[in-house]
């Protein structure tokens, strides 16, 4: 039997499974310009007013002006600031 934390995000993805059932696979919403909502971080690797850099499975970059660190939790942080872009690695 198949635990779905052992199913590869290609698998999922073929089989038409929403990241969301997934464990640990990042999940970035932005609402506007100015808020962000990462759950399943993989930690803080940079923090700057022009970039917020997460490690974990999938990197995540997220550049913009006057970005801050809001709140943050083990799995889920939220940033707040002009977000101008965000990119996965």
């Amino acid at each position: 039997m198949w635990k779905l934390s052992a199913i590869p995000e290609e698998v999922a993805d073929k089989l038409d499974l929403p990241g969301e059932v997934l464990p640990g696979v990042p999940r970035l919403t932005i609402t506007g310009r100015s808020r962000a909502l990462i759950e399943n971080h993989g930690g803080l690797v940079k923090y700057s007013e022009d970039c917020i850099e997460l490690g974990g499975k999938s990197k995540i970059i997220i550049r913009g002006d006057g970005l801050r660190l809001v709140a943050m939790t083990r799995t889920d942080m939220v940033i707040a600031g002009r977000i101008l872009s965000a990119e996965y690695e």
